[in-house]
């Protein structure tokens, strides 16, 4: 985009931020910003059996042959993989399922932020973080198999909200 164009859309996500009255939703358009949008397992770099996995998986060429596969066979392959990954889970140490700090360190400086926030990881929690001299602030969201959470950004800034 150029910058007269990002400059428009920063003007008007600033009137809508300060016209809310009570609550304010805020989405993004990823598919609009490549690379902008990460997904928390991509910062799980010293767990290489699923980074291996997570290559292959992602691939155009096998993303392509999955989306040409019957509904209800992608989903018994789905379904395969979430059990094979829940018994992989076992038979691993904790650190090595969450995010690398040097990974997590590295895109708050790629992305010239303080904020992050994420899913996917298995610590669903604010965590703190000093970069480069700078406090980050990084949100893993929890997953929705239990019950649904979300962030709400007031006044007082961003709090995890519960649906239950």
């Amino acid at each position: 985009k150029d910058p007269e164009e990002l400059e428009e859309e920063r003007r008007l996500l600033y009137v809508a931020m300060t016209r809310a009255r009570n609550r304010l939703y805020l989405t993004f358009p990823f598919r609009y910003y490549h690379r902008k949008h990460a997904h928390g397992d991509a910062y799980c770099t010293d767990d290489a059996a699923y980074q291996r996995f997570r290559s292959r998986i992602r691939a155009p060429l096998v993303q392509g042959l999955l989306r040409r596969l019957p509904l209800p066979l992608r989903r018994a392959i789905a379904r395969k993989a979430r059990s094979a990954s829940e018994r992989s889970k076992r038979t691993k140490a904790p650190v090595i399922m969450d995010v690398n700090a040097h990974a997590i360190a590295d895109a708050f400086r790629a992305a010239g932020c303080d904020l992050m926030i994420h899913g996917h990881t298995h610590r669903p929690a604010r965590h703190v973080h000093e970069v480069d001299g700078r406090t980050c602030v990084r949100w893993v969201l929890a997953d929705w198999f239990d019950h649904g959470r979300y962030l709400a950004m007031d006044a007082a800034g961003l709090r995890e909200v519960s649906l239950t």
